[in-house]
């Protein structure tokens, strides 16, 4: 199976709130998840984690609910 999680305007939601596709496989499916992969420009990749790191190191240890502040 393949596990695909959407969260936020940017991953096509029109309500933030976490939603996730279990995709169960089979072979001879096919079944072919389009991703266009873009590359990060200086220490862009830096930044992105930096956000990553912050917010989940906010959101579990201080009890926060509410990411939308979160969204970069």
């Amino acid at each position: 199976f393949n596990i695909v999680m959407n969260n936020g305007k940017e991953a096509g939601q029109l309500v933030n709130h976490a939603h996730i596709h279990i995709i169960p496989r089979f072979q001879k499916d096919r079944l072919r998840i389009k991703w266009s992969h873009l590359k990060y420009e200086g220490d862009e990749i830096k930044e992105y984690a930096g956000n990553i790191k912050k917010f989940i190191w906010e959101y579990t240890t201080r009890g926060r609910n509410d990411y939308r502040e979160y969204i970069w």
